[in-house]
């Protein structure tokens, strides 16, 4: 069988203020760094208020279900967040 996808990349960018940016970006990292599949690699990183969280993968599925849980997880801390105030 052969493969269609060499390799597929997401880059997913969020303008937000200072302090929300570096918060979001403490409350992903230990997921990057502790990932539960090798099947896709992420990284994350801060650039003048803008958060950049990359991924890449070699399957779709992968990819989707990356792409899935990271959104589900930076929603989860910016509802956090504003609860908190």
């Amino acid at each position: 069988m052969s493969r269609l996808v060499e390799s597929l990349f997401v880059e997913i960018e969020l303008e937000l203020n200072g302090e929300t940016a570096n918060t979001l970006t403490k409350s992903i990292l230990p997921e990057i760094l502790n990932a539960p599949s090798r099947r896709t690699k992420a990284r994350i990183s801060l650039d003048r208020g803008k958060l950049y969280l990359c991924l890449r993968s070699n399957t779709t599925a992968a990819m989707r279900a990356a792409v899935n849980s990271y959104l589900g997880w930076m929603v989860s801390a910016l509802e956090t967040l504003k609860m908190l105030g």
